[in-house]
């Protein structure tokens, strides 16, 4: 689709510029498809969507497609406006939309309340939540402090 762009990669992708890089060929659905081809045909509903709504209402609209509402969410803004991004989840490029000095309340989802007691336990930054995470101790109090569901969430 046009106007669709790779994060992190500058320039924009379309049909006849190449695949999305595929990071595990073996990672397919019931169906047969693969991450990077689910990824393409979302990015092409997605586009037909917002073309839709720019003839129907006069409404420009930027989209993020990824493997979870989350990075989608995140990704969203980057090409505004009356683009979409692709977010394709590999080492390099979480790396680029979670910088470990990002503080922890830039995650959607993480309100005042979460950020606070994260605080209260040192924790103010995405590196300091990552470590923190991998820690099992450390995990179990952001457990108790936070919620499983919430944890696991960031």
């Amino acid at each position: 689709p046009q106007d669709t762009w790779l994060f992190p990669a500058e320039g924009a992708i379309s049909d006849n510029q190449g695949e999305l890089p595929c990071f595990e060929d073996a990672i397919a659905d019931t169906h047969g498809k693969s991450c990077g081809e689910r990824l393409r045909i979302a990015a092409a509903v997605c586009d037909e969507f917002r073309q839709e709504l720019l003839r129907e209402v006069g409404l420009t609209s930027s989209a993020g497609i990824s493997t979870s509402k989350l990075f989608a969410k995140m990704v969203s803004s980057w090409k505004k406006p009356a683009k979409q991004t692709v977010f394709w989840p590999n080492e390099s490029s979480l790396k680029a939309l979670l910088p470990e000095q990002l503080p922890i309340q830039r995650i959607p989802g993480i309100g005042f309340a979460s950020t606070r007691k994260c605080n209260d336990l040192g924790i103010l930054t995405i590196g300091q939540l990552a470590e923190a995470c991998a820690e099992p101790g450390a995990k179990a109090i952001l457990n108790r402090s936070l919620g499983d569901k919430t944890v696991s969430a960031m």
